[in-house]
Formats: C-alpha cells, sequence, structure tokens
C-alpha cells in the first residue's frame, strides 16, 4: 500500500536535509510544541483578527511598536494576499502603476484583478547573469515622465538575496507622492538583528510584506504586513484584507509568528553567533576550485547595495557541471536539497534553524563534489535578463479576452492570455497583453530541457487570445 501524504512528506524531512523553505527547517526549530491546543476560534477571549479589540490588538501592536510601524497585521494564507489588499486597497480601475518586471506573478494577479494600468520598469542583471537591483535614477526617470502614477511596486530583496537601495527610492517616491510597496517576502528576518541588512521598513517604504516563513521558523502561510498610510489609505488596505482573505485565520499561524518575534527579534547574541557560523561555511568553499560560492556583493551599477547572507548563490560558470547536477548529487549522495538550480547556477536557503553542525555537512557535501570537478579554462556564457515584451494588451483586458490553448511553436507573435512561469521562484517571463516572441520560446524549451516546473506551459502548449 502507498503512503499516505503524511507519511511520505515525514519521510522526506527525516531523510533529506532541506536548504530550503520554510525556515524551521522541518521542525529542527519549533515554536509550537502542541499546534492542536491553539487551534481554536473566535470565541469569547480569542478576540478577531479584523476587528481586534483583545489578545490579537494587543499581540499586533505590539509587533507594530517593534518594528516601527503604524500598523502590522496578521497574514494567514502568505504574503500574496498582502500584496493584493495593498494593491486593491490604494487603488481604483484604470490607475497606472510602476511595477518592476522581476516582481512575483502576485503583483501580475493583483494588476489584473483590479484592472490596473503597469507601466514596467526592469530591473539591473548582475556579471553572473542572474537579476540584480532596481536603480533609483531610472526610477525617477519614469516617474517625472508619467505623473499619473500613484504607486511603485517592488521587491526587495530579491530571490537571490540582492538588495536595492530602498533608502534612495522611498525618497524619490514621497518627492512625486508615490506610494512604495515593497515585497519583502525573503527579508523578513532582517528587521530582527542589527548584524542585517536593512529592512525596508526603516529605509521608507509605505508598504511592507513579509513572508515570515521563508526565511523563519512559522509555518507555510504565516506571514505580515506592514503600514505606514493614512488613516484613510490604511483603512481600505485593512477593509481590502478583510475581503480577500480567509474568515477564519489560523491562530496556529498567529500565535507562532507572535512567539517567533519574541523570541528571536534583537537577540544579537543568538544571531551573531549564527552569523559566524555562516562565516565558517563561506570560508570554506571560497577555497573551491571549479564552483563559485557568492557570499558578499555590492554592485551600484548592478542596483545592489547589500545581499542577504541567509541566501547562498553558487555559481557554476567556471565548472564542467551544471547547478542542476549539483543539486542532484547533493540530493543523492548527500541528502541534501536546495531551494532551485539553474544551468549557471543554485541557491540554498539558511536559516536560524541551521545548526552549525548542519552547516558544516553541507560545506562539506559541496567541497567534496566540487574536488572531483575540473575547472574550465574558459567561462560558460551567460544570456540573461527578461526579454522587453511588447505590451499589446492591458494584463485585464487579456484576461477578458477569449482565448485557445495551442503548440508552443505556434505562438511566435500572438499575445499571451496567461502568465508563462518558471517556478521557483515564480517571476513571470510573459504576462497577459504580451506578445511572445522567438526568444522566449527558445527560453522555454532550454528550461523544459533542464527539467524545470513551468507553470502556464503545459502539454508543450500555451493560452493565447483568439
Amino acid at each position: 500500500m502507498k503512503k499516505n501524504l503524511y507519511d511520505h512528506l515525514k519521510s522526506y524531512n527525516h531523510k533529506i536535509y532541506p536548504m530550503h523553505m520554510p525556515g524551521h527547517k522541518g521542525g529542527r526549530y519549533r515554536l509550537v510544541k502542541d499546534a492542536y491546543t491553539i487551534d481554536v476560534t473566535e470565541v469569547p477571549g480569542t478576540d478577531h483578527l479584523y476587528q481586534a479589540s483583545g489578545i490579537l490588538k494587543e499581540s499586533m501592536d505590539y509587533i507594530s511598536k517593534l518594528y516601527g510601524t503604524k500598523r502590522t497585521i496578521f497574514l494567514v494564507n502568505g504574503s500574496t494576499m498582502g500584496i493584493l489588499s495593498a494593491i486593491g486597497g490604494i487603488h481604483e480601475a484604470e490607475d497606472t502603476v510602476l511595477v518592476a518586471r522581476n516582481c512575483h506573478q502576485s503583483v501580475y494577479h493583483g494588476i489584473t484583478l483590479f484592472k490596473l494600468k503597469p507601466l514596467y520598469i526592469y530591473p539591473e542583471v548582475t556579471q553572473f547573469g542572474l537579476v540584480g537591483g532596481i536603480d533609483p535614477r531610472k526610477v525617477e526617470e519614469i516617474l517625472i515622465a508619467n505623473p499619473k502614477i500613484l504607486s511603485f511596486i517592488m521587491t526587495s530583496p530579491t530571490y537571490e538575496g540582492f538588495i536595492s537601495d530602498i533608502e534612495s527610492i522611498g525618497k524619490i517616491c514621497n518627492r512625486y507622492n508615490v506610494i512604495l510597496i515593497v515585497d519583502e517576502a525573503h527579508g523578513a528576518h532582517l528587521p530582527f538583528s542589527k548584524s542585517l541588512p536593512d529592512s525596508a521598513i526603516k529605509l521608507g517604504a509605505d508598504i511592507v510584506i513579509h513572508s515570515m516563513h521563508k526565511t523563519l521558523p512559522t509555518f507555510t502561510q504565516s506571514a505580515l504586513m506592514h503600514l505606514n498610510l493614512e488613516k484613510e489609505s490604511e483603512r481600505k488596505v485593512l477593509r481590502m484584507l478583510q475581503m480577500l482573505q480567509t474568515s477564519s485565520p489560523s491562530y496556529i499561524m498567529m500565535a507562532q509568528m507572535d512567539l517567533c518575534i519574541r523570541q528571536l527579534m534583537y537577540q544579537e547574541k543568538l544571531w551573531t553567533s549564527h552569523l559566524k557560523h555562516l562565516e565558517k561555511v563561506h570560508k570554506v568553499l571560497n577555497k573551491m576550485k571549479s564552483i563559485r560560492s557568492l557570499n558578499t556583493y555590492r554592485s551600484i551599477e548592478e542596483g545592489i547595495i547589500a545581499k542577504d547572507p541567509y541566501k547562498h548563490i553558487l555559481l557554476f560558470d567556471k565548472s564542467d557541471i551544471s547547478g542542476h547536477d549539483c543539486n542532484h548529487l547533493l540530493r543523492k549522495k548527500y541528502n541534501i536539497q536546495l531551494e532551485l538550480s539553474s544551468k549557471v547556477h543554485a541557491l540554498g536557503f539558511f536559516s536560524i534553524a541551521d545548526s552549525k553542525s548542519a552547516l558544516a555537512s553541507y560545506a562539506k557535501a559541496i567541497r567534496a563534489i566540487d574536488k572531483k570537478l575540473k575547472p574550465l579554462k574558459k567561462s560558460t556564457k551567460i544570456v540573461s535578463g527578461f526579454d522587453r515584451n511588447q505590451k499589446s494588451l492591458e494584463p485585464y483586458e487579456a484576461f477578458a479576452k477569449n482565448s485557445e490553448r495551442i503548440p508552443l511553436h505556434q505562438s511566435v507573435d500572438r499575445i499571451a492570455a496567461s502568465m508563462i512561469t518558471p517556478y521557483p521562484p515564480g517571476i513571470p517571463m510573459v504576462v497577459p497583453g504580451e506578445r511572445i516572441t522567438e526568444d522566449l520560446i527558445k527560453q522555454i524549451y532550454k528550461w523544459e530541457e533542464e527539467g524545470l516546473e513551468i507553470l502556464g506551459y503545459e502539454d508543450e502548449k500555451v493560452d493565447v487570445i483568439l
């Protein structure tokens, strides 16, 4: 008899060490011993999330004070719900919004759902071929040229941990009366220690969304939304959240987030000690001859002012194996699973749940793989970046049109009816309303050969507008 889902997942975490999210790493750091005892509903004494006046209000007020925000509220349907609520709460249909083109797919869902008109700003590309940060100068150029823009939605840190100059961007947005929304899903841990790069909350963002589970020891879908808005705008965002998020919020998630913040925020000795363990990992891996380990990184030209040390990038442009090969070897031989791999890089997620011995084993495994490789005399050429696809229709217009599913090879120059998104990290390479190019089709075939999961591409077909 085949295993049930529970046994299958439990078996995975016994056999495999997860260098991926969620940040509790298979329960290796536990905030709640018995979740059943705190799985309650809205009865006297437990409060109501959307009209909090008791214990939930006390908890969120305390958290807000620690973060230094006007308002912080629990999200229990993931950071996606915060993004949708922020977009829908501050905008009306037909509003113009500036969007960083490397935003998560949930941003494009919000733009479509609320019938907004996006203008795209493209992130810089690093010398390694990875998506970098947003250049503040380019933000200002676009805001000057388009005075109708009401908000700017961007992602920082990126999936790989590159952090943009939020302070400069925030000042620019404030100068032009533009609301700055930062998807800081992958930086929920940043406010926890002075030894980490500053959070967008501290640097002037108006709305910041945190995915707690990505880098901290809480259950998947636990998140926070931080608001620094005027009262009327705040009210609209919270009203939108009540409309979109579940009416039965998980007390397990909310209690976990409360405990996580109380136990781990500003525990400098704990974080300093753990960061020293990470430094030892990087020190060992910096000695490799073929695989390159990217630790700290800063490049103003690439829009990057800092890198999150809890995102570990491995580069294979000078190696005779790919990131996929390394990920496979780690899983098969060393029982370690990375978060992501591609042809030229791989990505591991560290968290406070990783013990000193676990980190040492990880470094030892990668070193062992590297020792058996022959370094290339010439680096592999890296082709990167986003195609600047032609937008023929607004996303909401494309969504309303009739569509058909056709073979990918027949879709060149057709208008996409749905997103085409490699997952992870969930950043769409084509958005509804954009034309499908030959280059995109070639890229999809490459991803398919590499074994990547591609949302919006199924049975070798894609959706296009009739």
